[in-house]
């Protein structure tokens, strides 16, 4: 069963865009109706069907409590809500999701005899519905320029039930065509992204889910990448190159070495895409048993640090995995009873290998460290002494010159990887710009939460300490700094201790903690106490303040943050 809904014109036109996600109702649908789509009719002096959306879910409760909770998601001035729920004790808001919007609205005298406009919502049967659906083939965002759309880039994780199932309706109409058994496929692909097996990330316009990426990562460090799709309303805009530069981002954070992917011999934009972003053509068969070859390609990845910028140990062993062509053999080697950082070797044949020994520091670095692993290293046997340290004083460079000592300082760190220092100082860190879901924040909002733990994932963030605060960033359509905490704890493990020793404190229901955090060997959890919402800072007026980078999560200090939070 359907429904038609009359909604005011300027209450269906913030529908529209996306600035209002509840819609408030004095009563609800009745339930044995089973509603399974709302189509909006703004009402006179529009008088047409302006588009369509599911309701994600219902919620009950007082006109205050449903103001508290929903008023900057609500699209409506305080004024005419309550005056629209006067002398009612309880009243309806209707979460929306799957938004379509008509490019062409419905005149609905054209396609039903006798069209009476409704006072509030009348049901719809099967003729009415296939009447809506002949007049409203291809739905799609209008009323928009390229340039508007082109710069609301959300590109984010699909982590909910809701925001993975909009994969049906942005792949299934282009490519079950495309595809055999296409539909079969995606039902798997979305069950393995619900259960974190594998990963989807999508970008938003104004409600409507536009382009999708999907990475099968394998065990062998290699992964997949599957449906790189950008809805065809909105291609010839850029949205390819985002997208797969967020998912290519994506597979070095997860340590992957090497992206395969296929496509149809035929599909020239695509082969030329990929070859274009640096990909080899390794093969050629009929892949689907349809006659119809793809190309192989493959691309090897070149290895970015993604680890904590302060954790120079990290940052170390780091290095000497990808760029020295060393291994690491024991962390904290211990040689004649003085522990150092990390003992290394390579393998130049079966009979031979180099060993080296390395000490780190992130401080300013004296002649006697040097002196003193330049001993270690000749007392256990080891051919090659490494110092990492953030600077040198001239007579420590002096010594590891005539010993033969290898010193690498930050500038030399700069230079063999392309790690760019931090722009602050470890000890002048205060906080954390931390972006959220809407979807989660609500639940934060929803449940009065002012304790709870903040789950992301790890390292980055394990230079935070007690008393900092974490600020968030509510991602599109808000896109805006809404709140604040203060940090009474970080930890860092894998996430299945980390779930049991958070769990019943976190914003995350299981579901969704596993789906997030199976891809990733460690969770950071951070404890949070003194939640407090401030009045929004806007996209604006945020980037005035902070680099658009940051909002991706990044560390701040204390004039950013009571900047941030005045």
């Amino acid at each position: 069963m359907n429904v038609l809904l009359s909604i005011k014109p300027k209450f269906a036109t913030k529908i529209l865009n996306g600035e209002k996600i509840y819609e408030f109702r004095k009563s609800k649908f009745n339930p044995k109706k089973k509603v399974n789509k709302v189509y909006i009719y703004s009402s006179g002096p529009e008088k047409k069907i302006v588009g369509s959306f599911r309701i994600d879910e219902v919620f009950n409760d007082t006109p205050s409590n449903l103001w508290k909770k929903f008023n900057e998601f609500g699209g409506i001035e305080k004024q005419d809500f309550f005056k629209y729920y006067e002398q009612k004790e309880i009243g309806y808001a209707f979460k929306i999701k799957d938004l379509e919007v008509f490019e062409i609205p419905i005149d609905p005298r054209e396609i039903f005899e006798n069209f009476k406009s409704p006072q509030n919502y009348c049901y719809l049967n099967d003729e009415d519905m296939s009447k809506i659906k002949s007049d409203s083939k291809n739905p799609k965002i209008s009323d928009y320029t390229k340039n508007s759309i082109s710069n609301d880039n959300l590109i984010t994780r699909l982590l909910s039930e809701s925001e993975i199932d909009q994969l049906d309706r942005l792949l299934i109409p282009y490519l079950s065509k495309k595809y055999p058994n296409f539909e079969s496929w995606l039902q798997k692909a979305k069950s393995d992204i619900k259960e974190g097996n594998r990963i989807a990330f999508g970008e938003w316009a104004f409600g409507k889910l536009v382009s999708t990426i999907i990475l099968k990562p394998t065990i062998s460090g290699t992964v997949e990448l599957k449906s790189l799709f950008v809805d065809p309303d909105f291609q010839g805009m850029g949205r390819g190159p985002q997208i797969y530069e967020i998912a290519e981002k994506q597979c070095l954070k997860m340590n992957f070495k090497k992206i395969v992917v296929d496509t149809f011999c035929e599909d020239n934009d695509i082969v030329h895409f990929l070859i274009g972003n640096g990909y080899k053509i390794y093969g050629k068969e009929d892949l689907y048993g349809n006659g119809n070859e793809s190309y192989l390609f493959s691309k090897t990845l070149k290895p970015q640090y993604v680890g904590d910028p302060y954790d120079w140990e990290a940052i170390t062993k780091w290095l000497v995995e990808n760029h020295f062509g060393f291994e690491v053999v024991e962390v904290h080697p211990i040689v004649k009873k003085r522990a150092l950082d990390f003992s290394i070797k390579k393998t130049i044949n079966s009979n031979f290998e180099i060993k080296g020994l390395i000490e780190v520091k992130d401080t300013l670095v004296d002649q006697d460290p040097v002196s003193m692993l330049y001993q270690k290293s000749l007392d256990g046997g080891y051919h090659v002494p490494i110092f990492i340290g953030r600077e040198f004083k001239s007579r420590a460079v002096d010594f590891a010159e005539e010993k033969g000592v290898i010193l690498i300082d930050g500038k030399g760190i700069s230079e063999i990887s392309g790690l760019q220092p931090p722009e602050i100082s470890r000890q002048g860190i205060r906080g954390i710009l931390l972006p959220i879901k809407p979807e989660f924040y609500q639940k934060i909002i929803l449940q009065n939460l002012n304790k709870f733990v903040y789950f992301k994932g790890a390292p980055f963030g394990k230079s935070l300490k007690k008393g900092d605060s974490i600020i968030f960033y509510v991602e599109s359509p808000r896109k805006e700094i809404s709140a604040y905490g203060t940090i009474t704890s970080i930890s860092i493990d894998k996430p299945e201790i980390q779930w049991k020793s958070f769990g019943e404190k976190s914003v995350f229901d299981k579901k969704d903690f596993f789906r997030f955090a199976n891809s990733k060997r460690e969770i950071l959890a951070i404890e949070i106490i003194d939640f407090v919402e401030i009045n929004p800072i806007e996209y604006n007026e945020i980037i005035q303040i902070v680099p658009a980078k940051l909002l991706s999560g990044g560390y701040i200090d204390k004039n950013t943050v009571d900047k941030l939070i005045k």
